[in-house]
C-alpha cells in the first residue's frame, strides 16, 4: 500500500510492551505516523508544550489511549487534556469495561471506548471513521 506523504499521527499511551508494539505495528501498516509513550505521564509530557502553544511541537491527530496505567492512568490523562482545550479524538482501550467505566470514559469526551482484546480492524476503522468526521481523515489510509 503507497502510503501518503504527509501521513496523520497517532499516539499512542499503552503500559503493555507487547499491546503498544502490536498497536503501533497495525497502526503504521495502517500508514499512519505513530509516536509510543509507555504512559499517560509521558503523553502529557510530550503534549505540554504543544498544548501551551509552542509552534515548533506537532499535535497528534488522535490519541490512542489504555485506562489503568502506572502514575498518570488514561482518565486522568484525559481530564487534563480536555480541561486544557484538548480536541483531537481520543480512543480509549481498556479490558475492564463496565458500565461506570463507560459513563466516566464518555463523560470524559472519549469518541470511543474499545474493548480488549479486540480486533485489529475495529481500532483501525475507528480510527478513520473519527478522522473522516473531524476532517482530518482526507488524508488517511483507505478513505475515500
Amino acid at each position: 500500500m503507497a502510503r501518503p506523504e504527509a501521513r496523520l499521527c497517532v499516539t499512542v499511551a499503552e503500559d503493555d510492551d507487547d499491546i503498544r508494539a502490536a498497536v503501533t505495528l497495525l497502526l503504521e501498516d495502517a500508514g499512519y505516523a505513530v509516536e509510543a509513550l509507555a504512559s499517560g505521564g509521558l503523553l502529557l509530557d510530550r503534549l505540554a508544550p504543544a498544548i501551551l502553544g509552542d509552534p515548533d511541537v506537532p499535535r497528534p491527530d488522535a490519541l490512542v489511549t489504555d485506562v489503568r496505567m502506572p502514575g498518570i492512568n488514561g482518565l486522568a490523562m484525559m481530564e487534563g487534556l480536555r480541561a486544557n482545550g484538548w480536541r483531537a479524538p481520543i480512543v480509549v482501550m481498556t479490558a475492564f469495561a463496565d458500565d461506570d467505566m463507560r459513563k466516566r470514559v464518555a463523560r470524559l469526551g472519549a469518541a470511543a471506548l474499545i474493548d480488549k482484546p479486540f480486533d485489529p480492524d475495529t481500532l483501525t476503522q475507528t480510527l478513520s471513521s473519527l478522522l473522516a468526521a473531524t476532517g482530518e481523515g482526507a488524508a488517511a489510509p483507505g478513505l475515500a
